[in-house]
């Protein structure tokens, strides 16, 4: 009988130990097993479902919204606007401004010519002078009168002979006349007007030409020329005079030829206003 159970106790020993080395042995293959590996790795992949917010990179499309046509166009439609402007403002002027005037043109002789002018019959010889009297008809105020002398001979010389020209100058004046009055051109004004500056020698050397006359409203302009002999000629007589009252006519006038460009006032233009209805 203790034999026996000395045997019951060694066999239930070596069955324990055998159980406890067969768990031992599983645990290392249950590890190493392929099903266990596969589940540990699935687990790790599923976290890298993280990497979905790395979707943020959609909102750097902001980009496109800073596309520079759009900064581009404004400036260059800008420029038309800037240029346009100045071209306006540089337009160029038109032509030089007029007015029309009454005009009267009346001829002169003055000074002594002892003998004929040489290759013309013109004046004999004689002693001359030549008045030219302006009236201002009107009241209505002030009245500019401008006065230029246009030289044919001069000098007792031809110097207008035609092809020759005697060239216009720019007008002298303005004598301002008033309400109703009256002046006068003679030899001495007339030599002033054609040689300013120059003392007119005694006797005067023949003449002539044409004193022409503007003004804004219209004038009574009378010429007088007086002509006597010579001192020394055999032929006695009275001085001729001839009297001559010049017609006025309408003419348009730049104000580059009156003096300083500038015209004279515009109520002195009252005939060229249109009367009321």
């Amino acid at each position: 009988m203790p034999r026996n159970r000395w045997f019951v106790a060694l066999a239930s020993l070596a069955f324990v130990a055998t159980l406890t080395l067969m768990g031992a042995a599983m645990r290392p293959t249950a590890s190493a097993s392929p099903a266990a590996q596969l589940e540990t790795p699935t687990a790790t992949i599923s976290e890298t479902a993280t990497f979905t917010p790395t979707e943020t990179l959609v909102p750097t499309e902001t980009v496109t919204p800073t596309a520079t046509p759009f900064d581009i166009t404004p400036t260059t439609t800008a420029t038309p606007f800037d240029i346009t402007p100045t071209t306006t403002a540089t337009a160029t002027p038109g032509g030089a401004a007029t007015r029309r005037f009454w005009s009267y043109t009346a001829a002169f002789s003055c000074g002594d010519q002892s003998s004929p002018i040489s290759g013309t019959l013109g004046l004999a010889p004689g002693r001359y002078a030549t008045t030219i009297s302006i009236h201002n008809p009107y009241y209505r105020g002030q009245l500019s009168v401008y006065r230029q002398a246009l030289l044919l001979v001069s000098g007792g010389q031809a110097v207008g002979r035609a092809p020759a020209q005697a060239q216009a100058q720019v007008f002298s004046g303005p004598v301002n006349l008033s309400d109703g009055s009256a002046t006068l051109e003679d030899c001495a004004s007339i030599w002033a007007l054609a040689n300013p500056g120059v003392t007119p020698p005694a006797p005067m050397p023949l003449m002539t030409g044409y004193l022409a006359i503007v003004s804004p409203r219209e004038l009574d302009v009378v010429s007088t020329l007086t002509s006597a002999p010579a001192d020394d000629a055999q032929t006695l007589g009275a001085p001729a005079v001839s009297m001559l009252s010049v017609p006025g006519k309408r003419a348009t006038l730049p104000a580059s030829a009156l003096p300083g460009g500038v015209f004279p006032p515009d109520d002195q233009f009252v005939e060229d206003a249109q009367p009321a209805q």
